[in-house]
């Protein structure tokens, strides 16, 4: 099931967020092995990425049974959007992807520059 998290990242600012893992026992998962990926979009069809974290891009990691997702401050203070929505998904072992957290982004702007 995919639980759902709304995001509140304030402009200028280094965002970080650890989403466990757990399986349907709410145990932890070791994600040895296992890939994720997030977006950001303005809504869910829209063809443009506004934010994306990837392992590739630095932006995400895997712990051991979390995946840490970051948005440095550089990153947060260029964004010109207030709302938007957001999930995050894992790629498991056998190459199934499952969708852990989905939500809205709120932006809160940033005064002092």
């Amino acid at each position: 099931m995919t639980l759902r998290y709304d995001l509140r990242i304030s402009q200028g600012e280094t965002f970080q967020l650890a989403v466990p893992v757990l399986d349907d026992n709410g145990a932890p998962v070791a994600l040895s092995g296992m890939t994720a990926r997030g977006q950001i979009r303005s809504h869910s069809a829209s063809p443009t990425v506004l934010h994306e974290w990837s392992a590739t891009a630095g932006n995400l990691a895997l712990d051991i049974n979390d995946v840490v997702l970051t948005v440095p401050a550089a990153t947060s203070t260029a964004w010109s959007f207030r709302t938007a929505r957001w999930d995050l998904e894992l790629i498991d072992l056998d190459g199934n992807t499952i969708r852990l957290v989905e939500g809205i982004v709120v932006v809160h702007p940033e005064v002092t520059r």
